[in-house]
């Protein structure tokens, strides 16, 4: 997965439409990247200082606004996803640009599954299959004629 011009990125679109300017500044240029770990959003805030920009977790709603005697104020209120660990949001402001990781909880992340043979796999040591099948009726069960075993 890769950084993404904003304009053309899918989770952009959701992002988007959360835009709310209240003054001059243009929040509108930065990036979304999707990693398999995270979100990063990045905004472009030049003459912003650290102190002048809040973030905030309402609901389901990431809540950014700035405030500056220059530059204008901006907010912004983006739905943020359910795959994202919200306690695990963290920001971070330098040489201008607000940087947003919103990490993906683990039940989101990508997993492999491991794939077993019969008898060799959870059915044998209690697993799933095992209580879907009854260990005690496939031990039981009667082989088909003529089948190797």
């Amino acid at each position: 997965m890769s950084t993404m011009n904003v304009w053309r990125s899918p989770v952009w679109e959701l992002l988007a439409n959360s835009f709310e300017p209240t003054g001059a500044v243009n929040t509108r240029s930065g990036e979304v990247e999707e990693k398999e770990t995270h979100f990063l959003l990045s905004f472009d805030l030049p003459g912003f200082a650290k102190d002048e920009v809040q973030i905030e977790v309402a609901g389901d709603e990431l809540l950014i606004e700035g405030r500056n005697p220059v530059r204008g104020n901006f907010r912004r209120a983006i739905t943020i996803p359910n795959t994202v660990d919200f306690s695990k949001i963290e920001a971070e402001h330098a040489n201008g640009v607000l940087r947003i990781a919103l990490p993906k909880a683990e039940s989101a992340r990508p997993r492999k599954i491991p794939i077993t043979l019969g008898a060799e796999g959870p059915a044998s040591s209690g697993g799933f299959f095992s209580r879907l099948l009854g260990k005690d009726d496939r031990e039981k069960a009667p082989r088909a004629e003529g089948s190797a075993g």
